[in-house]
C-alpha cells in the first residue's frame, strides 16, 4: 500500500461524506452494511484494476473507455497516448469519472477532476515503478508522450455485496 496515515483518514472521510450526500436510490443499494472502508478499499485497489474512464468532449456528451486503474495515495491514476482523445477532453474539461466493477461484487467509483501530472512529479515516479514491476517494462515505453493523471475526486463510493469478503489488510506471507 501507499497511502499514508493522513491518506488513510482523508479517504475516508471522503467515503463518508460521500455517502452522507448520496441520493435516495444510490443509499436503497448501497446501504451502510455495503460499503467498504478507507483499509478495505487500498487493499483491493493493490496492483492494476481495469476502469471505465469517463470524460466529456466538447459537444458537453460524456465518452467512456477502458484502462488500466492505479490506486497510489488515496488517488486513481490512469495513464494513455498523450494524442488519444481522452487527454485532449481533459486538458478542455478535467471534470472525469472513473468506475471499477466486479459483476455484483465489488463497485468503486469516483467522480473528480482530472489533473495531468509532470513527468517529473514523485507520484508519476511512483506510478512508473508500481506499473514497471507488473507489466515488465515502463509503461512509458509503450507510446511517444505518454500522459500520466491523478483524480482528484468530489465524491467517491464503494459498494461490495458482502463487504468481509474484502479484507483491510494484505495477507502475510
Amino acid at each position: 500500500m501507499f497511502e499514508t496515515e493522513a491518506e488513510m483518514t482523508e479517504l475516508q472521510e471522503l467515503l463518508e461524506r460521500s455517502m452522507s450526500g448520496a441520493g435516495g436510490h444510490l443509499t436503497t443499494i448501497v446501504t451502510g452494511e455495503r460499503t467498504l472502508n478507507a483499509h478495505q478499499v487500498t487493499t483491493y485497489l493493490q496492483g492494476v484494476k481495469h476502469v471505465s474512464l469517463g470524460t466529456v468532449n466538447s459537444r458537453g456528451e460524456p465518452i467512456v473507455a477502458p484502462v488500466d486503474g492505479w490506486f497510489l495515495h488515496g488517488k486513481f491514476i490512469v495513464s494513455t497516448a498523450g494524442d488519444a482523445l481522452r487527454v485532449k477532453h481533459m486538458r478542455r474539461t478535467p471534470a472525469v469519472s472513473a468506475c471499477h466493477l466486479d459483476g455484483d461484487n465489488i463497485g468503486i467509483w469516483v467522480h473528480g477532476k482530472a489533473t495531468i501530472l509532470a513527468n517529473d512529479d514523485p507520484l508519476v515516479q511512483e506510478y512508473d515503478r508500481a506499473a514497471t514491476a507488473a507489466y515488465g517494462s515502463s509503461p512509458f515505453t509503450f507510446g511517444e508522450n505518454i500522459v500520466v493523471t491523478r483524480i482528484d475526486p468530489r465524491v467517491m463510493f464503494a459498494y461490495a455485496f458482502v463487504p468481509s469478503k474484502y479484507p483491510e489488510s494484505a495477507p502475510k506471507g
